[in-house]
């Protein structure tokens, strides 16, 4: 079982489980050292995984001289450094910058995709998420359902699980037309000026594109409900994401009725 693990498995710890004693080179060649890796190559090997990974300028600290992302972004390189067939990830994005979360899951793309490596990842992040082939939805512990990205950018699918994420948030309610509707309508028409504010105001191109994605969702949804006149209908959003002007990547949202 142990040579198993240690030929196929590679493990991202939420709490990247370092040791303090190693210095941040060490701590990833210690995977290679263990698999008897040649020692000629696990230099050349560690520069390599921390320059994709970007942050070789910290290879000679220890742990508690680095930051959370940069512990992260080293217990990630000791995942993928041996190539592992299958990689259990759990939220291995949540300590990184925007930047460095897309270096990271476009490595773990090219692992899967060049390498043929499986890659298990548990995520919050839709952003994450859109990177996979298959995504599972879980609720009270069960699987409750799949969708499966198949030619979709992962722009597209991006926007795909932001609809799927507020639909299972908010659940499918049939509401009656009345005059306490106009207040769902006001709510979303308010996230999206705002949404607009924001976008005219940020420098990152990524951050951009990630607020025209969401903008696409609510501006449909609103087309929508403003298109409702009596009677009932099934709306499949009765909650929003409202996304706050302090957080430029959307990771902070504040749900509004």
């Amino acid at each position: 079982m142990a040579d198993f693990r240690k030929e196929n498995l590679g493990f991202i710890f939420q709490d990247f489980n370092l040791l303090d004693t190693l210095s941040i080179a060490e701590n990833i060649s210690l995977a290679l050292i263990i698999n008897k890796e040649d020692v000629n190559k696990v230099d050349d090997k560690v520069n390599d995984i921390a320059t994709k990974l970007g942050f070789s300028e910290v290879l000679k600290k220890f742990p508690y001289e680095v930051s959370g992302g940069q512990k992260q972004r080293c217990a990630c390189a000791r995942a993928l450094i041996n190539h592992p067939k299958l990689i259990l990830a759990d939220e291995p994005t949540g300590a990184l910058d925007s930047k460095s979360s897309r270096m990271l899951l476009e490595t773990m793309k090219d692992m899967n995709e060049k390498l043929e490596a499986t890659i298990l990842m548990v995520t919050h992040d839709s952003f994450s998420a859109s990177f996979c082939k298959s995504v599972l939805f879980l609720k009270d512990g069960k699987i409750f359902n799949e969708i499966v990205r198949g030619k979709k950018q992962e722009k597209n699918f991006f926007s795909k699980l932001l609809m799927e994420n507020q639909r299972y948030n908010g659940g499918i309610n049939a509401i009656k037309y009345c005059k306490d509707f106009d207040n769902p309508i006001s709510n979303l028409q308010l996230t999206i000026n705002k949404l607009n504010e924001l976008k005219d105001r940020v420098d990152s191109e990524e951050t951009k594109d990630r607020i025209t994605t969401l903008l696409k969702v609510l501006e449909e949804e609103l087309d929508r409900l403003i298109g409702i006149k009596n009677g009932y209908i099934d709306i499949s959003l009765n909650r929003y994401d409202y996304l706050t002007l302090e957080d430029l990547n959307g990771q902070t949202r504040k749900l509004t009725k």
